[in-house]
């Protein structure tokens, strides 16, 4: 099983009577992850995301529940996707990415990056503005 497939990270399932283990071999990575976090308990109806990075990437991770997610890039392209437990969505810097939370979901995110206030952009405005200026 190729752990990599048109940017899809791919998790390797192993299923016993004892349960399931998920795994991801590191390798497979667009990138080499900095950092690691988790976002669980979103309130409903509260919706996370809402900004781009200038050069982070991420690889997102569903552990439970299940997340709905608009991704735009920058040429205004937009994308939905829905993850489920055991699945993965690759986000790639200089793309705009909005998530919406089941009461239960949790999500965790590898970053090619360490934590940089400067790398976010909270402006989709200013995010289409850049997207212009990087394709002229």
């Amino acid at each position: 099983m190729q752990d990599r497939v048109d940017g899809v990270v791919r998790m390797k399932n192993v299923v016993d009577e004892r349960g399931c283990l998920s795994a991801i071999n590191f390798a497979a990575l667009p990138f080499v992850p900095k950092r690691m976090f988790v976002v669980h308990n979103v309130p409903f109806g509260q919706t996370r995301g809402k900004h781009a990075h200038k050069e982070c990437k991420q690889l997102l991770i569903c552990t439970r529940g299940t997340v709905s997610l608009i991704s735009t890039d920058t040429a205004g392209n937009k994308s939905r996707n829905n993850l489920y437990i055991g699945e993965t969505f690759y986000h790639p810097n200089m793309e705009w990415l909005e998530l919406d939370y089941s009461h239960d979901a949790e999500v965790i995110s590898l970053c090619s990056t360490e934590h940089d206030p400067d790398d976010y952009i909270h402006s989709y405005q200013e995010f289409m503005r850049l997207a212009k200026n990087e394709q002229a």
